[in-house]
């Protein structure tokens, strides 16, 4: 990512993110967030992150961001895929609910409850780098 601007440094946190099952937490350090060109797109963002308890850097490229960024290492009591075990004939059957889009309310709800303090919200970021009229 060339030209990349950076959008938030900061230590010790918590990410929220959407991922390919439903939503996740995840505790970093050392995380920064980039803005710059990928592909089509002109305003993709890059994390770089230390995960806690581990030594190496990682990074993802957002290109439609779904992550909200946390003040320190926080526990977010996310709503469970799974629904409470039931009795079907001779077996006991759970259901997973696997939400692509996922509800944001009940990950704001989430947040709300742990008490944490949203450092930057990066939902609804545009990639493509338009500007609001």
């Amino acid at each position: 990512m060339s030209n990349a601007t950076t959008l938030l440094t900061h230590g010790k946190a918590t990410m929220v993110f959407r991922g390919g099952l439903g939503y996740g937490v995840v505790h970093l350090r050392s995380v920064n967030v980039s803005e710059g060109t990928y592909a089509q797109f002109a305003a993709a963002l890059t994390v770089r992150y230390v995960e806690k308890g581990k030594r190496s850097t990682k990074g993802v490229c957002y290109t439609a961001p779904d992550f909200v960024i946390l003040d320190g290492w926080v526990d977010v009591k996310l709503p469970s895929a799974w629904s409470a075990p039931r009795r079907e004939g001779n077996a006991t059957v759970r259901t997973a609910e696997c939400r692509m889009t996922g509800d944001a309310g009940d990950i704001d709800a989430a947040i709300k409850a742990s008490g944490a303090t949203i450092v930057r919200d990066f939902r609804g970021h545009d990639a493509y780098g338009h500007k609001a009229a």
